[in-house]
C-alpha cells in the first residue's frame, strides 16, 4: 500500500460478537525495511469478522486520539463503551 500523505485508517470489526474500533496514524505504520517476524506476538485464538476500514483525514486526530493506539497490535475499543462516547460521536 502506498500512502502519499499522512492519514488515519479506522478499522471496525467484530470480535467474539462485540463490535470494536481502532484507528492508526499512517505515520506509525512500519515500512517493509523495519518489519520482523516475532512469533511470540502472534495471536492465534482470536476470530475477527466483519472487518471494515476507512480513511480519515489527519485533522480528526484530536477528536479520536484516545482510540488511536501507538501499538498496531493493541485491542480495539467496544463501540458501546460509554467512556468513549465523545469519540464515537466524532466518527
Amino acid at each position: 500500500m502506498l500512502i502519499k500523505k499522512d492519514k488515519i485508517i479506522g478499522v471496525t470489526f467484530t470480535e467474539n460478537g462485540e463490535q470494536k474500533f481502532k484507528a492508526y496514524l499512517t505515520e506509525r505504520l512500519s515500512t517493509k525495511d523495519n518489519l520482523s517476524i516475532q512469533g511470540y506476538k502472534v495471536i492465534y485464538n482470536k476470530i475477527f469478522t466483519n472487518v471494515q476500514h476507512n480513511w480519515m483525514p489527519i485533522s480528526v486526530y484530536d477528536d479520536i486520539k484516545r482510540v488511536t493506539p501507538k501499538s498496531f497490535n493493541a485491542d480495539g475499543k467496544k463501540l458501546d463503551n460509554k467512556y468513549y462516547e465523545k469519540e464515537w460521536q466524532s466518527l
